[in-house]
């Protein structure tokens, strides 16, 4: 994905990338983007060439993932929403569509749960609530 540059927002004492896409000419109502476990922002590349049509974009990488800091202790849920969160800080976004796929949807429920205000609209996809509160996944899928 032919990108633009590379900003970090700063929580926990970790770096946390990002990448803004938008036109200069246009505005458009941002959206970031929240990938699943084990994927960078490289992964929206399919579908950033028609979201940045309509949207300015704001694609994450998870601690963990792509250029973020390795975090120093177990990921937790929590704790990536407050990285979703320091990135709009760091962008200047007041308000976001938030979407989120696999782990970035509970990523992006737990950031509509600690500040709604900032989250224009939710979009999940592929993902569940997480545990404890999710339907349990089936036995036939769990052998798999």
């Amino acid at each position: 994905m032919a990108g633009g540059r590379t900003a970090y927002a700063y929580t926990d004492g970790l770096r946390i990338a990002y990448e803004v896409r938008r036109s200069r000419w246009r505005r458009r109502p941002w959206m970031v983007l929240v990938q699943g476990l084990g994927f960078d922002r490289t992964g929206w590349a399919p579908v950033v060439r028609g979201l940045r049509d309509h949207f300015a974009l704001i694609l994450v990488d998870n601690r963990g993932s792509g250029r973020s800091d390795q975090p120093g202790r177990r990921l937790a849920v929590a704790d990536m929403a407050r990285d979703v969160l320091a990135v709009l800080d760091a962008a200047e976004v007041p308000q976001a569509t938030v979407v989120g796929a696999s782990l970035g949807g509970m990523i992006a429920q737990e950031v509509a749960i600690m500040d709604g205000a900032r989250v224009a609209t939710l979009v999940l996809a592929c993902t569940t609530p997480g545990w404890p509160f999710a339907y349990p996944m089936p036995t036939e899928t769990m052998a798999v």
